[in-house]
């Protein structure tokens, strides 16, 4: 009996397309800005990679907690470099 082919087209995730978005998440991009660059695929794809590649899932779980983090310093700046009145 032949091997039962996968639907769809191929994936086209890699380790280092995955590695890029998590690290620039953690930097505080948003994904939609992300993804708007060459190379990098629909915000779609990436969630789809979510479910598919357990590793990258996981980055990504952490790149946002790290980009929460990045987010709230960048806050805190501008709060203490504002002038008031």
């Amino acid at each position: 009996m032949a091997a039962k082919r996968k639907m769809g087209r191929p994936s086209t995730y890699t380790e280092e397309i995955g590695k890029e978005i998590c690290l620039r998440m953690a930097m505080g991009e948003t994904v939609t800005g992300i993804t708007k660059d060459d190379g990098i695929p629909v915000q779609q794809v990436i969630y789809q990679w979510r479910q598919i590649h357990h590793d990258f899932n996981v980055s990504f779980t952490r790149a946002r907690e790290d980009q929460m983090h990045t987010w709230s310093d960048q806050i805190v700046s501008l709060i203490d470099n504002a002038e008031f009145g």
